[in-house]
């Protein structure tokens, strides 16, 4: 597995005084008052779900960690990339990151 396929991209948006992050590779989201609580949630948030996907709902595996966001949350995610490049970004009150997927012993997933 290539290094880039282990990370799920993820962004948040500050809207009436809350934070709000989605996964558009897993269809998550998390809620937070700070950017630094949302991201946390999020990391948390993945960390169980492919853990789960993979040790709990073996049979269903395939579907659970192929599952993505709806369209518009994904041309979300690039608009905000997109306005990251334009170092506006922080402007609007967004951010875009990137997490990494749990390591799972072999033993567990199978």
């Amino acid at each position: 597995m290539k290094p880039k396929e282990l990370l799920v991209r993820c962004y948040a948006i500050q809207r009436n005084g809350y934070w709000s992050a989605v996964c558009i590779d897993l269809s998550l989201v998390a809620r937070g008052a700070t950017y630094e609580e949302v991201q946390r949630k999020m990391d948390e948030q993945i960390d169980e779900y492919v853990t789960e996907a993979l040790t709990v709902d073996r049979d269903h595996a395939a579907y659970l960690l192929n599952r993505t966001a709806p369209f518009s949350q994904h041309l979300v995610w690039y608009w905000l990339g997109l306005l990251r490049r334009l170092h506006t970004l922080r402007m609007v009150g967004a951010r875009v990151f990137s997490t990494s997927l749990p390591m799972v012993p072999a033993h567990n997933a199978c």
